[in-house]
């Protein structure tokens, strides 16, 4: 389980930190004298879900492929880029201009590389922002039952500038109101797999109950139909019927006296459930 701490701010925020079997979610003081306790809950379930899938390391080991990839691009087309001409191999001086135009070509084209990175990154970012939604909504047991989105609560205390157009793609979380009608559409799957569940164990039920009824069939009367509450063994039996007919001939140990109360040379009390079954 993650360390929980609260340190003084007047921000209302809340994070997750540290290395698998180090981790700590930190609220801040504004943040637990200001929200309910529902709130707080739904908090604690966006967090411990960014916890329980390792977000932080999935974000730095994206940055990190990105940065390596990044790095070899860089000196591929610096190699191939300040690679001499033929001319200044042959004369040994270097033009300074076009050296100079190929310097701010490998920059631009190096800085539209690193931006390209860095909007990967916000995009996956955003990615986990939701999975976190959406499981942080399955561990606060009062969020899946209300729909109450309280995995944003934070966003609603801590409004967001809107931002428009390209602005979007340098989010690190995605709007409210995205995230919002996720949950609203987890909320609505999730009714209809509860009530496709509650109607298959109708229908189970259901068969199971009808099931022993049109088995109440006695095979030895030609499929004649009895009822078998009806069927009441004698209590006092012979002893052909309580054990020769049912293959323990005289000399078999369940014929003993010890066990059976004989009323006379012939008859007794019924020592099986039943004897009326061959």
């Amino acid at each position: 389980m993650p360390e929980v701490g609260v340190y003084p701010s007047q921000e209302i925020n809340a994070f997750a930190t540290g290395p698998a079997g180090n981790t700590l979610i930190a609220f801040s003081s504004n943040l637990i004298n200001t929200m309910s306790l529902s709130e707080i809950r739904g908090v604690v379930g966006h967090e411990l879900s960014h916890l329980i899938h390792y977000d932080i390391a999935r974000i730095l080991v994206v940055q990190g492929i990105f940065d390596v990839l990044h790095f070899v691009l860089c000196v591929l087309i610096a190699s191939w880029l300040f690679r001499p001409s033929d001319e200044e191999r042959g004369t040994g001086e270097l033009n300074i201009v076009k050296f100079i135009l190929k310097w701010i070509f490998f920059e631009i084209l190096s800085a539209i590389m690193r931006l390209g990175g860095i909007l990967l990154v916000l995009w996956y970012t955003r990615k986990r922002e939701l999975a976190a939604d959406k499981r942080g909504a399955e561990i606060d047991e009062n969020t899946k039952a209300t729909g109450e989105p309280n995995s944003v609560s934070l966003l609603k205390f801590n409004p967001e500038k809107k931002k428009r157009g390209l602005l979007e793609l340098f989010r690190t979380h995605p709007r409210l109101e995205e995230r919002i009608e996720r949950l609203e559409k987890l909320k609505k799957q999730q009714k209809l797999l509860d009530m496709r569940k509650e109607t298959e164990t109708k229908t189970k039920t259901q068969g199971l109950q009808q099931e022993p009824k049109k088995e109440e069939v006695d095979i030895y009367l030609e499929g004649e139909k009895i009822p078998l509450a009806n069927l009441h063994p004698p209590e006092i039996e012979t002893e052909e019927n309580n054990f020769t007919l049912l293959n323990m001939p005289p000399g078999h140990p369940a014929r003993a006296m010890q066990d059976t109360f004989y009323l006379n040379h012939n008859l007794l009390l019924r020592t099986h459930t039943t004897t009326i079954q061959p």
